[in-house]
């Protein structure tokens, strides 16, 4: 077999197994080479589209400026150009849908004939995948921002209760782990949301004892950021309980509950928190920062309401929240 034989065949088994679609056009831009890879790209079998214009593969609002560029190219000095380096290119599919693309073309000068090589890639998966990629990133750059604010509120507020710098201490550590293990929580779950019920039943589990907790709501699966709000505000209380109310003592018991109320502005979280059997409550003299913590950041972050009543037979706090603000987003 001649040499020239074995190039051609050569040729024309990678032009049958590139993934690329690649297509060749005379001085005419008519269609003289498509391959497997043109077909699977733009829908059109090869006999299809073989002698017609290259603009059945464009966009119609390119065809113009994708001529010029083309005879542009014929007439100047260099061979080969990478195409979409400045730009963006636009393959049309038989279907009629456009896809992004890059490419590259370079031409062959037979005589005074020229002959137009173009290797294109859709690339529509990666924009999509980059896109993803960016979203991502961004979220994450979103959670880490949130995550070091509520850090920077706790060290702040941490030296407000007053005491000696060893307990401020302890409190400080004490929060910022109950805000590690609400993280845990969030990514057990990929941080698609945590339930209502798994994160009480988190802040209380190492202090339930002798069945000294009712927890019953029903299920709501929190978005991360709320998830991370509320975790906060029942450690608060959890805290309190087991410093100064019901779980300081080993016959008192919490109880923890929740619903949905449909209200006038829309349905609402209606958490409520109740102590007793406990030593008897008394009004405290100052806020403290468990207090400001539950009434402040629920009422910046989601525009919550609380009640927390101090009667002698025990701690009450009632939380109200808009459901919208609060539940993760599926899908």
């Amino acid at each position: 077999m001649a040499t020239e034989d074995i190039s051609r065949l050569f040729l024309a088994s990678l032009l049958s197994i590139a993934p690329e679609a690649i297509i060749a056009v005379d001085d005419e831009q008519r269609i003289t080479t498509f391959n497997e890879g043109a077909e699977k790209t733009f829908g059109w079998r090869r006999d299809e589209v073989l002698g017609q214009h290259l603009n059945v593969l464009l966009p119609e609002r390119f065809r113009a400026s994708h001529i010029d560029r083309i005879r542009h190219f014929g007439t100047a000095p260099d061979t080969a150009r990478l195409m979409g380096q400045r730009t963006r290119i636009f393959g049309l599919h038989k279907d009629g849908n456009e896809f992004p693309a890059e490419a590259a073309i370079c031409k062959i000068i037979i005589g005074e004939q020229r002959i137009y090589s173009v290797l294109l890639r859709d690339i529509t998966e990666r924009q999509r995948q980059e896109l993803h990629s960016r979203l991502l990133m961004n979220e994450l750059d979103h959670r880490v921002r949130n995550i070091l604010t509520r850090v920077q509120v706790i060290i702040e507020r941490s030296g407000d209760e007053g005491g000696s710098l060893v307990e401020a201490r302890e409190a400080l550590l004490d929060r910022l782990q109950s805000l590690m293990e609400s993280q845990e929580l969030i990514s057990r779950t990929n941080w698609r949301g945590v339930a209502v019920a798994d994160l009480i039943a988190h802040q209380l589990k190492p202090y339930l004892a002798n069945h000294n907790s009712r927890i019953e709501g029903p299920e709501i699966v929190l978005s991360p950021n709320a998830t991370q709000a509320l975790s906060m505000v029942i450690h608060e209380l959890t805290t309190n309980a087991v410093k100064y109310g019901a779980l300081s003592v080993p016959e008192g018991s919490v109880s923890v509950s929740w619903r949905r109320h449909d209200a006038a502005t829309g349905e609402e979280l209606v958490l409520q928190w109740s102590e007793k059997g406990g030593p008897e409550v008394n009004l405290p003299h100052r806020e403290g920062y468990g207090t400001k913590l539950i009434r402040e950041l629920l009422k910046y972050e989601f525009e919550g309401a609380v009640d927390q009543r101090y009667a002698p037979e025990g701690l009450t706090c009632e939380i109200v929240l808009p459901l919208d603000r609060l539940l993760a987003k599926h899908g």
